[in-house]
């Protein structure tokens, strides 16, 4: 399982990279997007092995960057498994917290 580990390390250093990109054409907003992509895979391989509150934390900063986008179904989505993940890793009060806010941006 430490490759999985190793590759979502690199995947949130690439997510963190995007962040930083600047483009003369606009294009603001794809910077988040590829950002939270990276951020998102991660957290699949942070699950894979089995590091459960790293995943978590993956897929929150995956959450923040959907929120840049105005992209709700995507925010609630990872929101959702970034509470699965702590659920998984037994962190009650984080799980609680990332399940409340699915819920606010769902519900609208």
């Amino acid at each position: 399982m430490a490759a999985a580990q190793k590759k979502a390390v690199d995947l949130m250093a690439k997510g963190e990279k995007c962040l930083t990109k600047f483009s003369f054409f606009g294009g603001g907003s794809q910077k988040y997007e590829d950002a939270a992509e990276c951020f998102q895979d991660a957290g699949k391989m942070f699950v894979l092995a089995k590091s459960f509150d790293e995943a978590g934390k993956a897929y929150l900063r995956a959450a923040e960057m959907f929120e840049k986008t105005k992209s709700d179904f995507d925010t609630g989505s990872v929101l959702t498994r970034a509470g699965e993940a702590f659920q998984k890793a037994q962190d009650t009060r984080q799980c609680s917290e990332a399940y409340r806010r699915a819920a606010g941006v769902f519900a609208g």
